[in-house]
């Protein structure tokens, strides 16, 4: 008899399940050593309702985290059902999870996440956090809904400047190098970003664009993953001696036409720094929300946690 995660496995090949819970995703993003596993809802042996999550041991405690490189997932629920239930599969697949005993649990839902009085009812602390996002990018009048900053931006830019793609070695070395200029090391292993960008390029689910002047050097280059719903711009190279160049605005706008008829909303995935979001804000986008859910179930690891996040502080 199957498991949940391999009757998983199978059921997502054939359904349209957003990319951040598809079962290639997880596997990728969960590669170094990381585990991951599934909760299950099925009305008349049919798949409903689906909660994915990533799972970590650590000093004797449990606790669900939200994937590297995953900004949210929380659960999917079939949208051909009635808004009453909806809302008893999402409340079924949390207790589900809650049955499990972690010391620590912590989802993230995606922009307009319709669970909030779930989450509270079963003693979840909410926090909101903005992103960007731009609608209907195969609308003609898409570059005009842009600021002009950056519209002057992306014309300049494109005198003297060309789109390409980028392989993923070549991508991921420049995403460290980011780091290594300013003396830091880079967020995400190298092993990590090698396996998300191949896996993502591998099945027809990610772009590695880039925009290089006449000289092939590369002035600014991204990872796009997408569904048939919405793309997020994922990671991001800039050089930093060519800030002024254009080349980031001239990658928005070429990675919108390149993923035209592919998807159907763009998300900068992020702004919570004044600088990021006034720049996010100038792309023709309106801000959402997406919410991080989390609780605590052991008194120990959350006054260890505020030890740990005071320290960070100093």
């Amino acid at each position: 008899m199957l498991s949940e995660k391999q009757l998983y496995r199978q059921w997502s090949l054939h359904n349209g399940m957003p990319f951040f819970m598809q079962a290639w995703w997880m596997d990728a993003v969960c590669s170094q050593g990381k585990t991951w596993d599934v909760i299950l809802h099925k009305s008349h042996q049919e798949i409903d309702g689906v909660l994915v999550y990533h799972e970590i041991k650590k000093f004797g405690f449990r606790m669900v985290l939200q994937p590297e490189l995953t900004p949210y997932s929380g659960w999917w629920v079939s949208p051909h059902l009635s808004e009453e239930e909806k809302q008893a599969i999402a409340q079924d697949l949390l207790c589900q999870l809650l049955h499990k005993r972690h010391h620590y649990i912590q989802i993230a839902f995606p922009p307009q996440a319709q669970w909030t009085d779930i989450l509270k009812k079963y003693g979840f602390s909410l926090s909101l956090r903005p992103t960007y996002i731009l609608n209907d990018i195969d609308r003609e009048d898409l570059l005009s809904s842009f600021h002009l900053s950056k519209r002057r931006h992306i014309k300049k830019a494109e005198t003297r400047l060309q789109y390409t793609t980028l392989p993923v070695e070549e991508f991921c070395r420049l995403h460290n190098s980011r780091y290594e200029l300013q003396g830091k090391k880079d967020y995400y292993s190298q092993p990590l970003l090698q396996t998300v960008c191949r896996q993502a390029l591998e099945h027809g689910q990610g772009v590695i664009g880039a925009i290089v002047d006449e000289g092939q050097v590369c002035h600014a280059a991204a990872l796009v993953v997408y569904d048939a719903d919405i793309a997020c711009y994922l990671l991001y190279f800039i050089h930093p001696q060519y800030k002024a160049s254009g080349a980031s605005s001239m990658l928005v706008y070429e990675l919108v036409r390149h993923l035209r008829g592919k998807t159907k909303h763009f998300d900068f995935e992020g702004g919570q720094e004044a600088n990021v979001a006034a720049s996010y804000s100038k792309f023709g986008t309106r801000q959402y929300t997406w919410i991080l859910a989390e609780k605590y179930t052991s008194v120990l690891l959350r006054m260890l946690m505020k030890v740990y996040y005071r320290h960070l502080k100093r």
